[in-house]
């Protein structure tokens, strides 16, 4: 029986053809998804800037609303209508982005500052709602006992008078609070969309 002489120079060319195939294929696949996390992740960053600049005109509104409103009660308290302006703020593109690798799109440091924003915003936002309650239960406790007074015939225009102005001079703190934490974040957020936006060129 006769052997078959084996080409071992055909084998290794078509070996050595089969691995470039296979690496070019891999190095091609990791490129597409680097590509494709790399878009994901400036999608991303125009939702968070998107986002803030909403944040920012809420904040902006509220801040003129509670600084008039605390004028007001330093002024003439009978008159001040007490309600909190609460900034509907949003967090959900800035959750979302922490599935994408947007971490590595945006330096170490400007991504804290990033971080400590969202978390001030939602101090902000808990402060906002307990005083808005706080105020309302108050509020309606007040014009209980006005209408108690009333319907037990002690009608004292200086007590009915003395006990709105009495509650809301007390707010005075919580509102400077209020104004504190949006004037603070009204600074912030121009600055970092402005860094954010110079990622995105």
């Amino acid at each position: 029986m006769e052997m078959t002489k084996i080409n071992w120079k055909t084998h290794f060319i078509e070996l050595i053809t089969v691995v470039i195939g296979i690496s070019l294929a891999f190095m091609l696949n990791r490129n597409y998804e680097e590509a494709k996390a790399t878009k994901k992740s400036y999608e991303s960053l125009k939702t968070i800037i998107d986002e803030l600049k909403r944040n920012d005109t809420l904040v902006a509104n509220g801040l003129k609303y509670h600084t008039s409103l605390l004028s007001q009660i330093r002024e003439d308290p009978k008159l001040a209508v007490m309600s909190i302006k609460p900034s509907n703020l949003s967090n959900l593109a800035w959750d979302l982005s922490k599935s994408t690798e947007l971490s590595n799109l945006v330096e170490y440091d400007l991504y804290l500052r990033l971080t400590e924003l969202y978390s001030f915003q939602s101090v902000l936002l808990a402060t906002n709602t307990e005083a808005g309650q706080l105020i309302a239960s108050v509020s309606v406790y007040s014009n209980m006992m006005i209408d108690f007074y009333y319907s037990l015939g002690l009608v004292d225009e200086n007590k009915i008078v003395e006990s709105p102005i009495s509650w809301k001079s007390g707010w005075t703190g919580i509102f400077e609070d209020i104004i504190a934490m949006e004037t603070l974040l009204s600074n912030e957020y121009p600055r970092i969309i402005n860094e954010l936006e110079l990622i995105r060129e």
